[in-house]
C-alpha cells in the first residue's frame, strides 16, 4: 500500500493541493521507505521512526510533536490491521483528515 500512496503523491499531489511531508515507520524499515521516496522524487519528505512497543501516551506525544513540526492536516494510515488502532485514535482525536486501508479494525465492535 505504501508504494501506491507515494506514487499518487508523485503523480497528482501538486495538482490536488496535497503534499507528502512525512512518513513514520518502524526503525528497521526507514532505509527502505527513504529509497521509495527518493525513487519517486519526494526527497523533501521527512522519515521518522516509531517504536511499536511504546505506550499509547508516549506514541501520541511523539506523533503530536511530528505533526506540529510538519503542520500536518491529514494522515494516511497504512499498517497491518492489528497495529492500526492507536494511529487512527490519535488522528481522529486530533481532528485530522484520515485515509486508512481496510479493514479499519479486526473487530466489528471497535471503539472507533
Amino acid at each position: 500500500a505504501r508504494s501506491c500512496y507515494v506514487k499518487w503523491f508523485r503523480e497528482h499531489g501538486r495538482s490536488a493541493g496535497a503534499r507528502l511531508v512525512g512518513c513514520i515507520d518502524l526503525a528497521d524499515s526507514l532505509d527502505r521507505v527513504a529509497d521509495v521516496l527518493k525513487q519517486n522524487g519526494l526527497v523533501d519528505c521527512i522519515v521518522a521512526p516509531i517504536e511499536p512497543s511504546v505506550g499509547e501516551a508516549e506514541l501520541f506525544s511523539a506523533l503530536d510533536g511530528i505533526a506540529t513540526s510538519l503542520c500536518v492536516q491529514g494522515v494516511i494510515v497504512s499498517t497491518p490491521p492489528e497495529a492500526r488502532m492507536p494511529y487512527l485514535k490519535w488522528a481522529i482525536s486530533r481532528g485530522l483528515s484520515v485515509l486508512a486501508d481496510k479493514p479499519l479494525t479486526l473487530q466489528s465492535y471497535s471503539s472507533l
